[in-house]
């Protein structure tokens, strides 16, 4: 029984420890070395991520309670009339964004990213390539022991 327990904190710990560098990972983004796919996949869950939260801090000022009703005991909430509307209203507009606009925005920006890593791929490639003809060409120039001057 210990021991399931014990696999059950290190689950928890684990799921925890990755739920955390995900969103490290998502608020950084990506390092120097990242392709530019993977450069705009991160800026993509990045502004998912952040309309997201616009969400949630939309929804818990809708939810807020300024006070209650002495007579009722009923929950008063701070934003009414007018307010109230143009709030929810903003609140649709940013699930619409993150339910239609993100992903039809995210396939194109995506697809012009691959573009632009094949492209940068073939660069490298061409660059190595023009890098080892230049070695082949310079090695009969080179001294025997040329080796050891490197």
């Amino acid at each position: 029984m210990q021991a399931n327990r014990r696999l059950t904190e290190q689950d928890a710990i684990e799921a925890e420890l990755k739920a955390y560098s995900r969103d490290s990972k998502v608020i950084a983004g990506v390092g120097e070395s990242a392709n530019a796919y993977q450069g705009e996949v991160f800026a993509i869950t990045r502004e998912a991520d952040q309309i997201e939260r616009e969400i949630a801090q939309i929804e818990n000022r809708l939810a807020d309670v300024s006070h209650y009703n002495r007579e009722t005991g009923e929950s008063v909430l701070r934003i009414t009339g007018d307010t109230r509307h143009d709030v929810e209203m903003e609140l649709r507009a940013q699930k619409k964004r993150l339910e239609l606009r993100l992903p039809v925005e995210a396939k194109s920006r995506l697809a012009k990213a691959m573009e632009q890593t094949k492209a940068d791929i073939r660069a490298a490639k061409e660059l190595r390539e023009d890098l080892a003809e230049i070695d082949r060409q310079v090695a009969p120039l080179m001294p025997a022991n040329s080796a050891s001057l490197l």
